[in-house]
């Protein structure tokens, strides 16, 4: 999380996995506001798996999704990239569909 005001940075969430293999780790947003709320966005950056040998490696690929609007969803949250990493927003049109692989480009 980046504090906008006083510049500083705080990691928000470590996720572990006691299992030897990660196939489809899941990033979400939970914003719990109405569809017609005023717009919010959340950012994903600097997304990293660490190894059982301790190696990094970058993600740079991410698949969109969309919670069902007769889930409570709304039908006018859009994900997409921008110069810093993943952005989900709310109270938006929809341009990336369901499924739809989101790159960050190259020095991001």
């Amino acid at each position: 999380m980046t504090d906008l005001e006083a510049g500083t940075e705080h990691v928000v969430r470590e996720l572990w996995s006691p299992g030897e293999f990660l196939r489809g780790p899941v990033t979400w947003t939970e914003s719990f506001q109405h569809c017609d709320d005023p717009s919010f966005a959340a950012r994903w950056s600097d997304a990293v798996v660490v190894d059982d040998r301790g190696e990094r490696h970058r993600i740079d690929t991410m698949s969109a999704d969309y919670q069902r609007v007769e889930a409570g969803g709304c039908s006018n949250t859009d994900s997409s990239v921008d110069a810093h990493g993943w952005v989900q927003r709310t109270n938006v049109e929809r341009v990336t569909a369901p499924g739809s692989r989101l790159t960050l480009p190259r020095g991001v």
